[in-house]
């Protein structure tokens, strides 16, 4: 996806799908998004049997993002 925050690479029926929301993969409503639409598509798609979620840089997610909470 265009401008998304999640990545998804698929080789042998596994997904990975990698946050890439620098610097520790927050959690804002944009990222929710992305991840519900990048699940929704999995479970649609016949060559995915498994997914593996992982984060990009130095941690899997520090979690929702305070400052997109705020506002």
């Amino acid at each position: 996806m265009a401008g998304s925050q999640i990545e998804i690479a698929v080789e042998n029926y596994v997904a990975v799908v990698t946050m890439n929301n620098p610097p520790v993969n927050a959690q804002g409503r944009q990222f929710h998004n992305d991840i519900i639409s990048t699940m929704d598509e999995i479970s649609d798609r016949e060559d995915i049997r498994v997914a593996v979620l992982m984060g990009a840089r130095k941690c899997f997610s520090a979690g929702t993002d305070l400052e997109a909470k705020a506002e």
